[in-house]
């Protein structure tokens, strides 16, 4: 596990004169380490703009679910933070809301989706993917694409991520599963589930794949298969840098229901360029930039524990982050905005609906 960690200067304390610590628990090695570097990233951006010289310490779960508690218990019972910002998705987050409540220590994700994560000691800092889901079944329907195969992996996101799209289709009379299918969270061939899917005829496949190789292995094996059937995919995915570098050609036309464009975006995009000299690997940069920022604010206005910094961003309303507006539930979630339909074309991501 790596740890970074600064000293503390009379600048950056609370109004009690307590130092503020906070915490980063990040997947920096690992099958998801684009999605935590870009955190840490964002995470060093907002501490270096917020002035001064915070304590933090940031640990690596290496993409295991096991580092991750271990990270976690670490980072609240020996290192003393206030927050911990981090970690990302949903199956490394569901093992740490316990910690959080044991110790009562405020988690809050950048870059995680799933509904179900209810606790006083958690939240995220992404809307639920339902109504990206609603959109791209919304499209389905105006397509005429009636028959849909749905395949995802046997992880908590990509799970959780299946059962929001089978509610919603249900509320569409003329949109149908005709075939579900499931596969372990790293394989690497779907080659015996393409050749199913050819046997059913589908109007459109759409996929919650945990991983973006995986999701290019899919790809590729349709394009080597033959197989043209329009293929649709989570926004995780699809708005993936890793997915588009590594398997533009074999990703071509695939489509997702994304977020409204933010020009915010943009602003943190040349901001992070700036300062690391390439694009952010992941959303979780920006949303992460927000929350530690506002993490901060909240430390040294005297706030003096995890529930007064959860009261405090609950009441943040219309806050404009860079990764979208921030607004919270009382589940802890962010409340969505709009979407639209974006698609790959000739390895760029066009918008081709609002």
């Amino acid at each position: 596990m790596l740890i970074f960690l600064t000293a503390c200067t009379l600048q950056d304390v609370s109004q009690d004169g307590e130092p503020i610590k906070i915490g980063g628990l990040f997947a920096l090695t690992g099958y998801a380490s684009f999605a935590g570097e870009a955190s840490r990233n964002g995470f060093l951006m907002a501490i270096e703009d917020a002035g001064g010289s915070t304590q933090y310490v940031v640990e690596d779960f290496q993409s295991d679910v096991k580092n991750a508690v271990t990270a976690a218990k670490k980072l609240t019972n020996i290192d003393g933070v206030s927050v911990v910002i981090g970690p990302e998705w949903k199956e490394f987050s569901v093992a740490i809301v316990p910690i959080a409540e044991a110790t009562t220590t405020l988690f809050i994700s950048p870059w995680m989706t799933g509904e179900d994560m209810v606790s006083d000691y958690f939240m995220t800092a992404t809307p639920s993917e339902r109504y990206q889901i609603k959109k791209t079944l919304e499209y389905m329907n105006q397509q005429g694409q009636k028959n849909i195969i749905l395949l995802y992996s046997q992880n908590a996101w990509s799970i959780g991520y299946a059962d929001i799209f089978k509610e919603e289709i249900k509320k569409f009379p003329t949109l149908n599963i005709v075939a579900e299918f499931t596969t372990q969270q790293d394989t690497n061939d779907y080659r015996t589930e393409i050749t199913k899917i050819q046997k059913t005829n589908p109007d459109a496949i759409f996929t919650a794949i945990a991983t973006d190789d995986g999701q290019g292995i899919f790809g590729k094996e349709l394009q080597e298969m033959g197989v043209d059937i329009p293929v649709y995919t989570a926004y995780s995915r699809g708005s993936s840098d890793v997915l588009l570098n590594k398997f533009s050609d074999v990703v071509e036309g695939v489509m997702y229901g994304a977020p409204s464009p933010y020009a915010k975006q943009d602003e943190f995009r040349e901001k992070y360029r700036k300062r690391f000299g390439k694009d952010p690997s992941a959303i979780s940069a920006a949303t992460t930039y927000d929350m530690t920022s506002i993490v901060l604010r909240a430390l040294k206005s005297g706030t003096k524990t995890s529930a007064d910094v959860r009261k405090y961003i609950e009441k943040q309303e219309a806050f404009e982050g860079y990764s979208n507006i921030i607004r919270f539930d009382k589940k802890g979630q962010l409340l969505p905005g709009t979407a639209v339909i974006e698609q790959i074309q000739n390895g760029q991501r066009v918008t081709i609906a609002e």
